[in-house]
């Protein structure tokens, strides 16, 4: 299980402790956004750049050796998964889930496998896990919002009996051409946030006007006791 972790994951884990439990279960946390990176080269971490959901996903799928392995893409739409499908047709794509998860956590809406798309979609997570593991997938990639995939994975986690998870965030929608990216020079001045707020308002309003302040806010809190510390 690899999480790609940004501002409003810390936030969320701080305020909600079964979602803490839920990152816990993962054997990678790794940073996504500037904001983390600066406060963990604060913290003594000799950490260079963070971990961008779609490069990570984009270096693992360029490999020629992991390109052959079973890969399965969970989550999205159907435009995202067939775009990311065409931007790496030489991938081994064996499957795709397009769960409703918000169902899926009630066990309330059977939605049965679409025939259409060929997409599979699980009514319950033993339906799911039971899939991925008849698929024998090496990769699972998840492209979920809201934190949700972190805990879908820990769901998951011990039900599966092979594979790598990994939590991407709006990766399938960004290679597929649907979300423009910000440029890497917003990128790197950790300026992303209002890029993407910018092009989608209505969705993360509250992720990046709501969490993200709270995180600077503790962040100067600590570095104040610790400064109070030293004087000691």
């Amino acid at each position: 299980m690899v999480a790609v972790s940004n501002v409003a994951d810390v936030m969320t884990a701080r305020s909600n402790p079964d979602y803490a439990e839920a990152l816990k279960q993962a054997d990678i946390v790794a940073p996504d956004g500037m904001p983390i990176v600066w406060a963990m080269r604060e913290d003594g971490y000799d950490i260079q750049d963070r971990v961008y959901g779609p490069d990570l996903m984009a270096m693992v799928l360029e490999d020629p050796e992991l390109a052959t392995r079973r890969h399965v893409l969970v989550g999205a739409t159907e435009a995202a998964r067939e775009g990311v499908r065409a931007c790496f047709p030489e991938i081994n794509w064996v499957g795709e889930v397009d769960p409703d998860f918000a169902q899926l956590e009630h066990l309330r809406m059977p939605l049965g496998p679409t025939q259409e798309s060929g997409c599979f979609r699980p009514t319950t997570y033993e339906e799911l896990s039971a899939w991925l593991n008849a698929q024998q997938a090496d990769v699972i990639w998840l492209s979920l919002g809201g934190g949700r995939q972190v805990q879908v994975m820990a769901r998951l986690k011990p039900m599966l009996k092979h594979g790598t998870m990994l939590g991407v965030g709006a990766a399938f929608d960004f290679h597929a051409g649907l979300l423009p990216q910000a440029p890497r020079w917003m990128q790197r001045r950790g300026l992303e946030s209002a890029f993407r707020l910018f092009c989608e308002p209505r969705r993360l309003w509250r992720r990046y006007l709501v969490l993200n302040p709270p995180f600077f806010w503790h962040r100067w809190r600590e570095k104040r006791r610790r400064a109070s510390q030293d004087l000691r």
